[in-house]
């Protein structure tokens, strides 16, 4: 498993087999890194200037769309690694077939995602049998992660991850081989999207609580949980039956 690190580090006293280090660049990569570099890419521009210095490119939170940016990142040669976080079932498939010839890995940014928000996304992400890794500077939600075996781990905080603690999991986990994930379990997240869903029925003209709301899983992709506090208090604009995404078409302008 590749570990891609925020800060250059010596891996002297992390050997491993199994373990491969690399520098995950979030400015400007150094110049004869003797890790591999994994550079954060956002601007067409700046392409041609760091090309020559990175191994792969690395797509953030918000661009995983960008057609245009991932276009010009092909003719690089270089693989490409794409956060997912928000892309729904449909965008999900336009963009592995835009990718499917091409050396390419999904990314779960799992930074402040919640432990069940979170397990629910891998799992889901685990099931499109597509090669990923996992973002996080959360050692619970890395040493999850370990357990589905993913193609590496992107760690932008040492200080708060044990690393020793990782790298013993990863070995220990290479002596298996990993469970796979029954029916039920793919059944249960596979074609549905985690955000904001009724907690009961809700009636059109209804002042929405904190109590009407709930985070979880539909076949429609409801708002995401961080803007439940923003919505608190708007009015529903047509009924809303318990377990069904709130999108904002459901809520009034005035």
């Amino acid at each position: 498993m590749k570990f891609w690190i925020s800060s250059q580090i010596e891996n002297n006293n992390l050997k491993s087999k199994h373990v491969d280090l690399g520098f995950f660049s979030q400015n400007v990569p150094p110049k004869n890194s003797s890790h591999a570099v994994l550079q954060i890419i956002n601007d067409i521009s700046k392409i041609e200037v760091l090309k020559s210095d990175i191994e792969c490119w690395y797509v953030p939170l918000g661009y995983g769309l960008d057609l245009h940016l991932i276009s010009e990142l092909k003719k690089t040669k270089k693989p490409i690694f794409i956060c997912i976080n928000g892309l729904g079932n449909k965008s999900m498939d336009h963009l592995q077939r835009e990718l499917e010839t091409y050396a390419s890995k999904f990314v779960l940014n799992s930074n402040c995602m919640s432990l069940k928000t979170y397990c629910d996304q891998l799992t889901w992400l685990n099931a499109q049998k597509f090669p990923f890794l996992v973002k996080s500077d959360d050692q619970t939600q890395l040493t999850i992660a370990i357990s589905l075996s993913p193609e590496g781990l992107i760690i932008t905080n040492l200080k708060s991850i044990n690393m020793e603690e990782l790298i013993s999991q990863d070995n220990y986990s290479h002596q298996f081989s990993p469970r796979p994930f029954s029916t039920e379990e793919v059944d249960s997240v596979y074609l549905k999207e985690v955000g904001l869903i009724a907690s009961r029925d809700l009636s059109a003209g209804s002042l929405l609580s904190e109590e009407d709301l709930t985070i979880g899983k539909s076949k429609e992709r409801g708002l995401a949980p961080y803007l439940k506090s923003s919505v608190i208090g708007k009015i529903l604009r047509y009924n809303l039956t318990k377990g069904n995404a709130l999108t904002f078409g459901f809520i009034r302008n005035d």
